[in-house]
């Protein structure tokens, strides 16, 4: 078995705290409304910006990952990449919002 990288571990660690931390509701985070369903709380818990070199330049985009839970055990974990940092948070807790478990 190959060995796993420190920063690895320590993104496996920050998103299993996350989680946890949204399920118990003992993250301060945004929290909104969904017109559908009950209160969510949205943790975004790591942010990357990635670099992709082509013949003018480099383009770049940005991996993020966010966390969504009610606080009563329903948590959603999602990633997205889009090429505007804004773009990233919104579409990773809407991602979240799409895969939560109940």
């Amino acid at each position: 078995m190959a060995p796993v990288a420190a920063t690895t571990v320590a993104r496996i660690v920050a998103v299993v705290v996350a989680a946890f931390a949204v399920t118990t509701a003992i993250a301060t985070t945004r929290q909104g409304t969904r017109a559908d369903g009950p209160t969510m709380i949205e943790k975004v818990v790591f942010i990357n910006r990635c670099a992709k070199v082509v013949k003018g330049g480099r383009r770049f985009s940005f991996a993020a990952l966010a966390v969504v839970g009610d606080g009563k055990g329903k948590v959603g974990i999602a990633t997205a990449r889009p090429t505007k940092f804004p773009d990233a948070i919104k579409k990773g807790t809407a991602n979240a919002h799409k895969h939560s478990s109940a």
